[in-house]
């Protein structure tokens, strides 16, 4: 009898852990839902060796994305600088359950051609678009999200050695040419984003205030959306940069920021 169960536990101790062995070697566990690609994150697309490359960009986009489609422009000078380096691949990722992405980057002009269909959740790309720079070992260096602000362009161009060719009278604007607008009349609103305090001690002529950590509210319910806004703050260019890009992604076409001069309030 003894021996009998012995013999038992020994078939279910086998048992078990060939279970654990099957599990391990064939069976992927779930990925956390809550899981978020972050720098340092070590990613796995099959069909893709990262060792072929020093640097690999990865761009995640979606068909039906809004500022995908807006960021078209800097796809573009994206792909033209890494075309001509030898040492950096790039990658455009759609969701499993997309199709035509193909169509999608030829309509945008973008010329991309190397396309994954991925699972982006598996990966921790919760929203497109989403860029990341991934290094030999399939390591994330580098991640931006979203649409990315003039100075955050140019940031990850510098991260590839690429010059950013974008023109800067794209999104800015000299002293020199605020004063010939003004001078001209056209129309437009001098926005200083400073706090109220400053603001009240001494401002530009004309000027608007709303301090950038009120301006994702204010900015959309109470600036013109057809008429030219120039951006001035104090010399921090994070700050006019960053209320470029709220002002840009809720949908204000003529955004510039304004280069001021060494006494940037006169």
């Amino acid at each position: 009898m003894t021996i009998r169960i012995l013999n038992i536990a020994i078939l279910l101790v086998a048992v078990v852990l060939s279970a654990l062995l099957v599990k391990k070697f064939f069976f992927k566990p779930a990925q956390n839902s809550n899981y978020q690609i972050a720098a340092d994150a070590s990613l796995r697309i099959n069909g893709i060796n990262w060792a072929d490359s020093e640097k690999t960009v990865l761009v995640a986009l979606g068909k039906e994305c809004k500022f995908c489609s807006e960021s078209a422009k800097f796809y573009r000078r994206l792909a033209t600088g890494i075309a001509s380096q030898t040492n950096t691949r790039l990658i455009a990722l759609f969701s499993e359950k997309e199709s035509e992405g193909e169509v999608y980057l030829k309509q945008l002009e973008v010329p991309i051609r190397d396309l994954r269909y991925v699972s982006l959740s598996s990966l921790g790309i919760k929203s497109v678009p989403t860029v990341a720079i991934l290094d030999r070992d399939g390591v994330v260096t580098d991640l931006w999200v979203g649409k990315l602000s003039p100075l955050k362009e140019a940031a990850l161009m510098s991260k590839l050695s690429l010059k950013d060719t974008r023109p800067a009278d794209e999104w800015s604007i000299s002293e020199a040419s605020l004063e010939r607008k003004v001078k001209n009349k056209e129309p437009l609103l001098l926005l200083d984003i400073r706090d109220r305090a400053l603001f009240a001690i001494k401002h530009r002529d004309g000027a608007r205030n709303i301090p950038l950590d009120e301006l994702p509210v204010r900015g959309e319910n109470e600036l013109p959306t057809d008429q030219t806004i120039v951006i001035y703050g104090d010399d921090d260019p994070a700050k006019t940069d960053l209320a470029y890009s709220i002002l840009d992604t809720h949908g204000f076409s003529h955004v510039f920021v304004l280069v001021q001069n060494a006494n940037p309030i006169p």
